[in-house]
């Protein structure tokens, strides 16, 4: 599972970077990069062991979207994105192996946000990975 670090540093990189805006500047096309640390956590207890594997990595990827004002100060999108991620990692019991690879994952998702500040949209998430 991907951990929330990678996308809280970006959303404040683009935060600090960010111009003035207006709400008309929240809505339409947008496209946007991610970085972030990966962390897998793997359970060895059905391999006959009380062990667990971690292995950390690093996740990049990106995202394009579409946001639409609602009205009212009310904005709704929608988005779909890719990330890849090189953490992998095998463990070898004895004459068992398992391996595990994040590799890639694919998003959709949608959002409704409301411009709560000039230069802020408070918004709320929901998609599937």
């Amino acid at each position: 599972m991907k951990t929330p670090l990678g996308l809280f540093a970006a959303a404040a990189l683009a935060a600090v970077v960010a111009a003035p805006a207006s709400a008309a500047d929240f809505v339409g096309p947008r496209v946007e990069a991610t970085v972030g640390l990966d962390r897998l956590d793997f359970d060895l207890n059905d391999y006959g062991t009380d062990d667990s594997v971690r292995a950390k990595g690093v996740t990049v990827g990106g995202a394009v979207g579409y946001d639409a004002p609602l009205g009212g100060g009310l904005i709704a999108g929608v988005e779909a994105g890719v990330t890849w991620s090189n953490a992998d990692r095998t463990f070898t019991n004895g004459t068992d192996s398992v391996s595990f690879d994040a590799r890639r994952d694919f998003d959709l998702s949608a959002r409704l946000g409301a411009q709560v500040a000039p230069r802020t949209l408070l918004y709320g998430k929901a998609g599937y990975t």
